[in-house]
């Protein structure tokens, strides 16, 4: 009896099936990419069971959940060494790596395993960093990394652009290997794909958008602000970003100033100049009675103090005071307005001024008005000003800040309110979602804008407390023609011998995440003075932190701190010191 006739679907796929058999045996290179890529998925499964793993780590499973990691993590160790020799990455001394099949894989977008890779050499490079960071700084492991940084970073960046032209289901991974990329030297290999000119409009919008996801919308932003003078396609893709609809893209904050006569800014009206100038003078006062000293003998300093109108306003009026100003073209109007006040180059990150504590000099008395604050356009650089100003102001010191009066219900002022709403529902369009803070993206007009940060009632009390000031005064005031604008004043004290841990547990814990400064793109190895700590101490020893502050304390002063490790997955954090 003769067999049943063969369907031509069937004969069709036998052929396919026969001929992608003899094509991997003929040619080398499908042999090895099928090989690789049968290893990158045993691996991208071993790191998930860690990942999950890890987050079960103080669960009810104890010294059993501790011994599964250990024996996880030599699985993947192991399968990360047999793929290291495979791609050619392995570091053996001078040896000079062969990275030939690496470089095919990394732009061949017929390999499925290409998330997997771009993921792999994520972790690899994000694993060596942390060798070297435990090492506690070692010249050799220094070495090691810096050297396998060099031989991966193009394929890593070769890679995303890859990941980046497929479906959308893939830029999860993509999103997953930009988690890995912690510092900001790491951070440059997806910049850079950025701005290369071979990389297609498309795709720069779309590693943007995830870099935006894991590293912050202002951060992205701000590194690629220096490119548009010199390329058209990232000047486009700012402004796609940002949603404007200006002519120009301002490279910097210095270059809007620059172009702009700031003196003469509607908003700063002799009426509001007055009025500003009254309320300082009257804490003056109110300081220089309490400590029994005539009121033009404390010491004043104006932080971003612009083009002078409250410096000048004060000094005419026989006050002690010295404008910090980090603009040139600012310095030099209030030095030919003013040549006999004192004025300071500065930035407010870091004052020309010796720290409190050994300075019998210090500033008794900041102001930063005009809504200048809200310059700190990040989380973190809000809590350096703060953390600064605590460092420069004597004990007992008062500052005076203001910003608009943005309330916890809808009764915000419409021009901000009508702000932020934009600007976080043009980034929603673009697949991005704003965590805490609320930035908005202004200015005088619609070709001279910047992204600044605004802050809630909660939110000024939250830097304020977590940075040992107290508020002491708030009022609220309308400014600006018609008073469109409506201002928040504070008035705050700098607490004598703060200390971080004596703040409850859950409350600081709640102020952290509040504040914004629970995020991928915040450097949690920098020192807080403040607190005599690394940023990151409060959230890896939050529960005990009363406990171990000290040992940390000293530690730093002996430049023995181990530093705090930042792993990311899917959003989440996990601090290890």
């Amino acid at each position: 009896m003769a067999p049943p006739p063969v369907e031509k679907k069937s004969l069709r796929k036998i052929e396919t099936t026969v001929g992608q058999n003899l094509e991997t045996l003929i040619d080398p290179y499908e042999h090895d990419k099928q090989r690789v890529g049968t290893a990158l998925v045993t691996w991208h499964q071993q790191y998930a069971e860690l990942k999950q793993a890890e987050a079960k780590q103080n669960g009810s499973e104890g010294i059993v959940q501790s011994a599964r990691l250990e024996s996880l993590d030599r699985e993947v160790s192991m399968m990360s060494s047999l793929l290291d020799d495979a791609l050619g990455i392995s570091i053996i001394g001078d040896t000079q790596p062969e990275t030939e099949l690496l470089q095919r894989l990394s732009t061949d977008d017929t390999f499925d395993g290409i998330g997997n890779l771009t993921a792999f050499l994520g972790y690899r490079l994000w694993r060596e960093k942390n060798i070297f960071l435990f090492a506690r700084n070692n010249k050799d492991s220094q070495d090691r990394y810096s050297t396998f940084r060099e031989i991966v970073s193009p394929f890593i960046q070769e890679s995303l652009v890859t990941l980046a032209t497929l479906p959308e289901e893939g830029h999860t991974t993509l999103r997953e290997t930009l988690e890995q990329l912690v510092t900001s030297q790491e951070k440059n290999i997806a910049l850079e794909a950025i701005i290369d000119e071979s990389t297609p409009p498309a795709v720069k919008l779309t590693l943007t958008v995830e870099l935006m996801k894991t590293s912050g919308v202002v951060t992205t932003i701000e590194s690629l602000l220096p490119h548009v003078e010199s390329n058209p396609d990232v000047a486009q893709l700012v402004k796609t970003i940002q949603g404007s609809t200006g002519n120009e893209v301002m490279a910097s904050l210095s270059s809007v100033y620059n172009a702009i006569e700031f003196q003469e800014y509607a908003v700063n009206n002799e009426d509001l100049t007055k009025r500003e100038a009254q309320l300082i003078a009257f804490h003056v006062e109110a300081y220089a009675k309490k400590h029994n000293r005539d009121p033009h003998e404390v010491r004043i300093a104006d932080i971003g103090a612009g083009t002078g109108r409250l410096a000048i306003a004060l000094h005419h009026d026989g006050f002690d005071v010295t404008a910090f100003e980090y603009e040139q073209k600012h310095i030099q109007y209030m030095s030919e307005t003013a040549p006999e006040m004192a004025v300071e180059e500065a930035d407010w990150h870091h004052m020309p001024i010796e720290s409190a504590t050994v300075n019998s000099q210090s500033p008794e008395i900041f102001y930063c008005l005009g809504r200048t604050i809200l310059h700190n356009n990040t989380p973190e650089k809000m809590a350096r000003f703060f953390d600064e100003m605590h460092r420069i102001l004597s004990d007992g010191g008062i500052g005076i800040i203001d910003i608009p009066n943005l309330r916890e219900d809808d009764g915000s002022p419409e021009q901000y309110d009508q702000n932020i709403t934009e600007f976080a529902n043009h980034l929603a369009s673009l697949g991005v979602r704003m965590e805490k803070s609320q930035n908005i993206f202004d200015g005088p007009d619609d070709d001279h804008r910047f992204n600044r940060m605004t802050l809630t009632n909660e939110q000024f009390k939250t830097y304020a407390r977590l940075f040992g000031f107290t508020v002491e005064q708030t009022q609220v005031e309308q400014v600006g023609e018609d008073s469109q604008f409506e201002n928040a004043y504070y008035t705050i004290k700098k607490q004598p011998n703060f200390e971080i841990a004596d703040i409850p547990t859950n409350e600081l814990l709640s102020m952290l995440y509040g504040s914004g400064l629970y995020h991928p793109g915040v450097d949690y190895n920098q020192h807080v003075d403040a607190w005599g700590v690394p940023l990151g101490t409060p959230f890896v020893y939050a529960q005990m932190l009363p406990g171990v502050i000290e040992d940390i304390r000293e530690q730093e002063i002996a430049g023995t701190t181990s530093a705090i490790r930042v792993e990311v997955h899917n959003g989440s954090l996990t601090f290890r010191m």
